[in-house]
């Protein structure tokens, strides 16, 4: 009997591990989204620093992070929403990016996939 309370609670912990990480995947560190989900509102480059504002276009989506890669003369930005939650209740977004921006000539929101571009900014 002991045996099986063992297997009982050994299988109980890696269902709530389970479920604990799925939760924290979808509620707070969330997945990239496609370039068309993703709405701007403002964007100022200076010298020193990029301002980006927007939102998305899902009410079910709240903004949970960004990650940026400057190749050649192109800055891609790739966004991550969760599905809301208190941590990330809302899809508005607004992101600075503290580079040098003499050698940018053009900002694009990178999808979910490498070929999923959408041009926002041109010098």
């Amino acid at each position: 009997m002991a045996k099986s309370i063992k297997v009982f609670l050994s299988v109980l912990i890696i269902i709530l591990a389970i479920g604990v990480g799925i939760t924290f995947y979808y509620f707070i560190v969330g997945e990239y989204v496609t370039s068309e989900a993703i709405g701007i509102q403002e964007i100022n480059v200076l010298e020193d620093s990029i301002i980006l504002k927007g939102f998305t276009v899902s009410s079910a989506a709240g903004f949970s992070n960004y990650s940026y890669e400057i190749n050649n003369d192109k800055l891609y930005i790739r966004l991550r929403y969760s599905i809301v939650s208190p941590i990330n209740p809302v899809g508005d977004f607004s992101i600075i990016i503290r580079k040098p921006t003499k050698d940018i000539h053009s900002i694009l929101i990178q999808g979910k996939d490498k070929e999923d571009l959408r041009l926002i900014w041109e010098k």
